[in-house]
């Protein structure tokens, strides 16, 4: 049985993205899918476009909030699902994305959240990279910080609730950032062979624009990461990456660790 999913778009002026972002989860024809979309009270014409798929849309809503975490935030307090994730509307999904995800969760009870191959799109939304980059609490604690790709990052209800069952509205950019420093303290991560998403690159990208105010803020959620991290824990936590690829032979997902080197 396919699990159920709720994806969040927060959004602001993005009319020239908006489309291509709602019509990547749309097209997935998920069958279990709350799409929220929570709009920060655009000029653009951005809400005339949402309006359009307003039949496929389980909420939205148009109106100023408090930035990019408080719009997640409202979007989550209306969410269900037992997957979870959000994609930024200058970005898109892959067309299997969610039944992927919804199949690995299935497979691997023990697995809480899972990020795919990461990926890079032009400005007009064409593919131009993909390359696996692993990331584990050990990264973060030594300052290898920019791997995870947010878009691509899928996580169960269970989780969410543990670290807070809210993203950190004191952050303004790394807010994903420092939602993966609590999940971390929680649980491993694992690492899927496979394109979820893709992260678009454009001029107006505010990881790019605002990068130190970025590295600021991440290194502060990881601070606090390790103010609240047992020692005792961290020694027995395996300095290895948590893999998944798929065996044609088989049909499934196996699960590999994947070395990583000891400078990171």
């Amino acid at each position: 049985m396919a699990k159920s999913f709720s994806i969040v778009t927060a959004t602001l002026n993005h009319a020239p993205f908006i489309g291509d972002a709602i019509r990547s989860v749309l097209d997935q024809r998920y069958p279990n899918l709350e799409y929220i979309v929570i709009d920060g009270g655009s000029t653009d014409g951005s809400v005339d476009l949402i309006r359009k798929y307003s039949s496929s849309i389980h909420y939205f809503v148009s109106e100023k909030d408090a930035g990019h975490a408080n719009a997640l935030n409202k979007g989550f307090r209306n969410a269900s699902g037992e997957i979870m994730g959000w994609i930024n509307s200058d970005d898109k999904y892959l067309p299997w994305a969610f039944r992927t995800a919804s199949d690995i969760f299935e497979e691997f009870p023990d697995i809480n959240w899972i990020v795919g191959t990461n990926s890079w799109l032009n400005d007009k939304g064409a593919m131009i990279g993909a390359a696996n980059t692993y990331n584990n609490i050990f990264d973060y604690l030594s300052g290898k910080f920019f791997g995870i790709q947010q878009e691509s990052v899928f996580w169960r209800r269970p989780l969410w609730e543990k670290a807070g069952a809210s993203i950190n509205e004191h952050y303004r950019f790394m807010v994903d950032a420092e939602l993966w420093t609590r999940f971390f303290l929680l649980d491993e991560l694992w690492h899927v062979n496979c394109v979820f998403a893709g992260y678009r690159m454009h001029q107006a990208n505010r990881a790019i624009t605002f990068r130190t105010e970025c590295i600021s803020e991440i290194s502060q959620a990881i601070s606090a990461m390790r103010g609240k991290l047992d020692p005792n824990k961290l020694t027995r936590l395996e300095n290895n990456y948590r893999s998944l690829s798929y065996d044609q032979q088989t049909s499934r997902w196996v699960k590999q660790l994947v070395p990583r080197q000891p400078n990171g």
